[in-house]
Formats: C-alpha cells, structure tokens, sequence
C-alpha cells in the first residue's frame, strides 16, 4: 500500500488519496478516510434531544459533503492507477457511522450509488478480501475466454484439414 501517493490528472490538477492498496494483478484500491470530528463529538455531548439531533444532522451532511466530493474527483480515471469506478470511504470511529446510519438508514446506498463505499474498521478487511476476490474472478474468466478463443482457432484449422482430406 501506500499513503498519501500523489497522481497527476489529465486536467492537470494533483490527486492525492489517503491510502492505495496495491493488489495482485497491478489492481488497486483507493481509501479516503473521513472523520467527521466536531460533529460527532456534538452528537457525543449533546445534552438535550433537540441538540442531539442537529449533531446527528451535522454527521450526515458532513458525510455526505465529503462522498460527493470523493466522487467528483473520479480516481479510477487517474493514469497510475488500476481501480475500480468506486472509492472506499474510510470511517474510523464505527459509532459516528452506526449513529449516521441509524439516523439515515438510506445513507450506504445513497453513497453506493455515487460510487462512493462506507467502509468501518470492522468491515475493512472483508471489503478490500471480497474485491481482490471479485476481480481474480475476473481474470479467471478473461482466462477461460482466451482458452476458447484458441480452442475455436484449433477447432477451425481441424475442421479445415478434415474438409481437405475428404476431398
């Protein structure tokens, strides 16, 4: 992996990505981490109900200010890297995220269909083995697809000799 590697769009502009994980097969993962600070620790200190709210409305909107702007920036279209159209989204403190989630219950596939994934510290490492996973089946399948392309290949050529020897 490596942390805070800069890339050089095509605009010109310099892209810099909390974290890329380098995977067989030159893949890569980009991680941004967001810790939404203040507002957690309002929603943490809050000692009324009204107050407890506006934290947690605070926590949703910085999350999600922060996933619209991880899906402008496009990562997957950056040369130097091999990634996916979507960018993992890194909150380290799991209660800021359980609290944003249960008070917006539509926020991961809001985010999801930005191309932008909420990741916790527990859901990390099964996140990052599961798209390792999904892409060294895809390269099993270009495999295979290769396979059949040259078995057609021998297949005509055979058929060829066979046609010529009946004649």
């Amino acid at each position: 992996y490596t942390l805070q590697e800069s890339f050089t769009g095509a605009d010109g502009d310099i892209y810099r990505p909390d974290a890329v994980i380098r995977l067989p097969g030159d893949r890569d993962i980009v991680i941004d981490s967001k810790v939404s600070l203040k507002a957690f620790d309002e929603l943490v200190r809050a000692a009324s109900e009204e107050a407890r709210l506006a934290a947690l409305k605070a926590l949703v909107a910085s999350f999600r200010a922060h996933a619209n702007g991880l899906a402008d920036k496009d990562y997957s279209r950056l040369p130097g890297l091999n990634s996916p159209e979507c960018v993992l989204m890194f909150v380290p403190i799991e209660a800021s995220l359980s609290a944003a989630t249960s008070y917006d219950p539509n926020l991961y596939a809001d985010l999801f269909n930005t191309k932008v994934i909420l990741v916790s510290p527990a859901a990390m490492m099964a996140t990052l083995r599961t798209v390792a996973h999904v892409w060294q089946q895809e390269k099993l399948r270009q495999n295979h697809q290769a396979i059949i392309s040259q078995a057609d290949g021998i297949l005509d050529k055979v058929r060829l000799v066979v046609e010529r020897f009946d004649k």
